[in-house]
């Protein structure tokens, strides 16, 4: 009975350790993006064994691989960035891109043609190519950093340029909630944040203020977002509305920053078309949001540094 036991032990044991100890990772694509496409010579075969070079124009980080039997690669995940790519083989000249913007979740495809030569050749491409999305069925839009920086919002509040994407509205009429957003005519409560790839809902949402999200980072320390409406991936889940995924800025290998004051004042407002300027005198209005932010780098081409207030 004993040994039983002890053989009960044993079988239970092995299945925990196996359970702890034998879990793989997982690469979701949250808050990256993904290059892939296929290398092939001035005729349209194939070209396997081509080595592909992707560096990030911002940071100097480049990943290396090299292209499969098929003549195909993929790198992943890629923080998102301007990418320039640099593919090479023997026998045939080496080629490079023009830089590309890489977004939020994209999933860029960039194909090469080698013609023959010596590797010290190189053959530059100068104008970029329009990347199509045609590896996801994802609605959405991704809302870049100019947009972000530069549309009026009022109180700063950048999830409210989600009401510039299709299908998305604010929130029912007469709400308390004014700086909330509707997607595919469903609650508010049913939009999932996302920030940096980390959940960013808040467990009790307050209906008072809108405010849905834990952490919600300044104008200028947002480097885009996207806003995915229908047909997301089943990575994503517990959204019934819409997925707004936002990503933050990082340092690069040159300084940048921003200092800056927002402000609202009475002095700079019209009176009330129906008030008599000699009799009622205009709401008393005084806002003022003050912030910075910056990056740069620690170590070139290894170590980056973001801060904003």
């Amino acid at each position: 009975m004993k040994n039983i036991e002890r053989g009960s032990w044993v079988r239970a044991l092995a299945v925990v350790c196996a359970l702890i100890f034998g879990v793989t990772t997982g690469m979701a694509q949250v808050d990256t993006g993904t290059v892939l496409g296929t290398v092939k010579d001035s005729s349209g075969a194939v070209i396997p064994g081509a080595r592909v070079t992707i560096t990030d124009q911002g940071t100097g980080n480049a990943t290396s691989t090299v292209t499969r039997p098929d003549g195909t690669y993929v790198v992943t995940p890629l923080k998102i960035g301007t990418y320039r790519i640099e593919v090479e083989r023997a026998g045939f000249k080496k080629a490079q891109n023009a830089a590309f913007d890489l977004n939020i979740q994209q999933q860029a495809v960039v194909d090469f043609a080698l013609q023959p030569g010596e590797v010290s050749e190189t053959v530059q491409v100068t104008s970029a190519v329009e990347l199509l999305q045609t590896q996801s069925g994802s609605v959405g839009q991704v809302i870049g950093e100019k947009s972000v920086e530069s549309m009026p919002i009022n109180g700063r509040d950048w999830t409210m340029l989600a009401t510039s994407v299709p299908g998305v509205t604010q929130a029912q009429p007469g709400a308390r909630a004014n700086n909330q957003f509707a997607a595919n005519g469903t609650r508010p409560a049913q939009n999932d944040y996302l920030l940096d790839g980390i959940d960013n809902n808040s467990n009790d949402v307050d209906f008072l203020s809108g405010k849905a999200d834990v952490v919600k980072p300044p104008v200028d320390a947002i480097s885009e977002f996207k806003l995915q409406t229908n047909n997301f991936s089943a990575e994503f889940g517990r959204a019934g509305g819409a997925i707004i995924n936002a990503t933050m800025k990082s340092g690069t290998n040159s300084l940048h920053g921003t200092v800056w004051e927002y402000i609202r004042n009475d002095a700079f407002d019209a009176n009330s078309y129906f008030s008599d300027p000699k009799t009622q005198r205009k709401p008393e209005l005084r806002q003022n949001q003050f912030g910075a932010a910056a990056g740069g780098r620690i170590f070139k081409d290894k170590t980056f540094w973001f801060a904003d207030y």
